[in-house]
């Protein structure tokens, strides 16, 4: 197993109208975890291959011991990376999580209206602000997704990194009319061939030509899969309630609980599910959407 999400919270700063909690499509959780707790579980997984700590909520800057977790994962060697909204990401916050070896942070860009001055503001200031490696994340909607291209050319004029991502809004949520690219391409096909160039473009500048086309085969009526899916086999998530899943949309396959159960049982498990996830039957949608 090569990588680990950890969901340290369920709650936010904001309230993104595409959110999984907001969608419906996820239910928040009570928080349980702690540093201690979280270390007991991850330390013996690096005889078994561990290599990285996603940190991600909810919000994370809200989880009161992130420092002294962001350091007991350096300790132990692990690659740490933290994925947030940037609302708390103050100078002093960022000169702590650096200090304490944090090793790349993601920032989502939250741009819901086609502002390209508010956008560009948001980058370069973020930018500016923060020398580790630094990449953003930027979440489509009908309402910003005419920005996708503008975005990719201030990543590359700023010499950080860019993931691009539609919004799953699943079709029985009542945004779906309102924020669902997949909804408005199927009503203006007319409008997905500049889309089309801008995603390509992005996909040829950061190497991610494969995702690309399963992200835009949703949209041209394809449904494209891939031939193996990593989540199980490579990486697992952890919840705040300290329940274990393969994957974020297979809650129906429970790895276990780290409060109640004991590693081997927990990689037996992940063994197990591995081979139900790993040929990518489930592949849909809401996958494409968490490419990060």
């Amino acid at each position: 197993m090569e990588a680990i999400f950890v969901i340290l919270n369920s709650q936010c700063t904001k309230e993104c109208p595409y959110c999984f909690y907001n969608t419906g499509h996820q239910k928040k959780r009570q928080q349980y975890l702690t540093t201690d707790s979280i270390m007991s579980f991850i330390s013996p997984l690096k005889m078994k291959g561990l290599q990285s700590v996603i940190l991600t909520g909810g919000e994370p800057l809200l989880f009161k011991e992130l420092p002294v977790l962001i350091e007991n994962l350096a300790r132990e060697g692990l690659y740490s990376l933290l994925i947030t909204n940037g609302d708390l990401l103050t100078d002093e916050k960022i000169d702590e999580i650096t200090q304490k070896g944090i090793s790349s942070i993601s920032v989502s860009l939250h741009i819901e209206k086609d502002d390209e001055h508010l956008l560009e503001d948001k980058m370069f200031t973020t930018s500016s602000k923060i020398s580790l490696p630094l990449t953003f994340i930027f979440t489509l909607t009908i309402p910003n997704y005419k920005l996708a291209g503008k975005a990719v050319k201030i990543a590359k004029k700023l010499g950080r990194g860019l993931i691009l991502q539609h919004a799953f809004i699943p079709h029985y949520s009542k945004q779906f009319k309102e924020l669902s690219l997949r909804h408005l391409f199927n009503e203006r096909k007319d409008l997905f061939k500049k889309f089309r160039e801008e995603i390509l473009e992005w996909s040829n500048a950061y190497n991610c030509i494969e995702y690309a086309n399963l992200f835009l085969s949703f949209f041209s009526g394809r449904k494209e899969k891939p031939q193996f899916c990593p989540m199980g086999t490579d990486i697992m998530v952890l919840n705040c309630d300290g329940k274990l899943v393969p994957c974020f949309h297979r809650e129906d396959l429970h790895l276990g609980n780290i409060f109640n159960d004991d590693i081997s049982s927990i990689v037996e498990n992940r063994r197990k599910f591995s081979n139900i996830l790993c040929n990518a039957e489930c592949f849909g949608e809401h996958c494409v959407s968490l490419f990060a």
